[in-house]
């Protein structure tokens, strides 16, 4: 992913996390994963 992201990404990115993902405040391995996947599209 490049280091300037688009806002409204970054907004999804934050809903995905927060939303859909898994609501923990330190992250999880999960959440990590995810957004490997989601930074090779």
């Amino acid at each position: 992913m490049s280091k300037h992201a688009p806002s409204q990404m970054m907004e999804k990115m934050e809903y995905v996390k927060n939303k859909i993902i898994d609501p923990h405040e330190n992250g999880s391995p999960r959440y990590t994963q995810n957004i490997e996947l989601l930074g090779k599209r």
